[in-house]
């Protein structure tokens, strides 16, 4: 027997993607036991989701991420991989004693539909169905705006976001992010390639969801007529929310890297990337950036957003809406509330001078530069990191003296651990080359430590 049914579910994006995806992976056992099959070809690094307490990355996700090219930077259109995982994925379809797989990935939502129809065409004979949760307009945007500020694709305003999807720009997944906000122009395409019939959307609000949650709700609706799952624990919610005081300095942080090696279009930027968004958030939690969520777009954005689109949310409640008199495919708009994203310049001194010690302490600690003896490119890297903070730091020292004060401490303690650093047990024990090779990258910190004393005048 092999796989009859393939469901594709190709997001949107900032729809628990990355809760539903680990649900699947993480009780694929299970499912298969029900006849689901959750396929391994294309999946990354899915073994490190055996494992429990795995801490959730969305690099890491075990999302189908094989099947699609990722451009550097997200900077040209999401591309089709090559045809051996596809391959892959067909043989498995054909060994497998499930007469129903999923496969996840929400980068299909960016790939022409032709394209993903005529690959798969190539690989497997069965029925093809597609399913996909849609945010109402202003919280797709607002979640996907807050993502991109705080990979580094994009640091604008959120105006200046919105505009993104009038035109083509120097990074093509934002633009066509906001393009897709037009829910009918974007299924369309899909529709004609599978079938109004084979295609399921709903609407991505907790309350709609079946007990409130994404895998329960997913695995409910998946095959027509047939529920399972009911057994397994509730996927619940993976990537929190940003607090606007977070959003802010991350976002402006982001910002004065765009020309360092760090930015998100740098050679070798994704093998640091990981570590690099845990440090921010690490860093706005030092700062107490915790404690509410960020409110992105004014309500008047929202309700001419919602009014730009309001055709295309009447088309969605007539193919897949509730029934009922005044019914609507999403839930009215409460836009009353104002935005929340303070300046840079609006936030107290000594908590930016907390989130600014955190990135510029942990990377010269022990724990954090990785081996003290790293290679002279990866300090270099880091030297010129804290070289852009350099701007900031000047600009913010001259808002409050209490605030200039903060980073001259700031300062001592960058100091002070490079003292303790050199003097560890660990340093002692490296072998000599190394040794000579951290010498010089701690020398060129020292160095940048000195400058900024002067440059700042303290």
């Amino acid at each position: 027997m092999s796989c009859q049914t393939l469901h594709l579910h190709i997001g949107s994006p900032k729809t628990a993607t990355t809760a539903l995806q680990v649900h699947l992976q993480k009780h694929r056992i299970a499912l298969a036991g029900q006849g689901l099959l959750y396929p391994e070809s294309g999946v990354l690094h899915s073994a490190a989701w055996d494992r429990p307490g795995t801490p959730v990355d969305n690099y890491l996700a075990p999302a189908h991420h094989g099947f699609i090219w990722w451009p550097s930077s997200h900077a040209g259109p999401v591309c089709l991989a090559e045809t051996s995982v596809w391959d892959q994925l067909g043989e498995e379809l054909e060994k497998t004693a499930c007469p129903d797989a999923v496969v996840s990935n929400e980068a299909f939502w960016f790939v022409p539909a032709a394209e993903v129809r005529a690959r798969l065409a190539g690989v497997f004979k069965g029925k093809i169905r597609l399913i996909c949760y849609l945010r109402r307009q202003d919280g797709s945007a607002a979640s996907n705006y807050a993502e991109f500020c705080k990979m580094g694709y994009f640091t604008g305003s959120p105006a200046a976001f919105l505009d993104q999807g009038q035109a083509h720009g120097a990074n093509r997944v934002v633009a066509d992010t906001v393009r897709s906000l037009d829910y009918q122009s974007w299924l369309t395409p899909w529709i004609e390639a599978f079938g109004r019939e084979n295609v399921t959307v709903r609407a991505f609000e907790k309350d709609r969801l079946v007990q409130g949650d994404i895998g329960r709700d997913f695995l409910s609706r998946l095959i027509p007529g047939k529920t399972i799952g009911e057994n397994l624990p509730p996927a619940g919610w993976h990537n929190e929310s940003l607090d606007p005081r977070s959003l802010v300095a991350i976002r402006e942080f982001r910002r004065s890297l765009e020309s360092s090696p760090l930015a998100p279009n740098a050679p070798g930027w994704g093998q640091h990337e990981s570590d690099f968004r845990d440090r921010l958030r690490e860093a706005a939690a030092a700062a107490g950036w915790t404690c509410c969520k960020a409110l992105v777009l004014e309500p008047e954005q929202a309700a001419a957003l919602l009014e730009r689109h309001a055709s295309c949310n009447a088309w969605l409640q007539e193919q897949w809406g509730p029934v009922g008199e005044g019914a609507s495919f999403f839930p009215a708009a409460l836009t009353s509330v104002s935005a929340n994203l303070p300046s840079l310049t609006e936030l107290p001194g000594d908590q930016l001078a907390r989130f600014y010690e955190k990135l510029l302490l942990e990377p010269l600690g022990s724990d954090c530069f990785r081996a003290v003896g790293a290679p002279d490119g990866e300090a270099e890297r880091w030297r010129l990191k804290c070289g852009q903070l350099e701007l900031q730091l000047r600009a913010a020292q001259k808002h409050e003296f209490s605030r200039r004060n903060s980073i001259i401490q700031a300062l001592r303690n960058v100091e002070e651990s490079l003292t303790v650093l050199e003097g560890s047990r660990r340093w002692r024990l490296m072998h000599l080359g190394s040794r000579r090779r951290a010498s010089k990258s701690l020398g060129r910190l020292r160095d940048w430590v000195g400058k900024l004393r002067t440059r700042l005048g303290f």
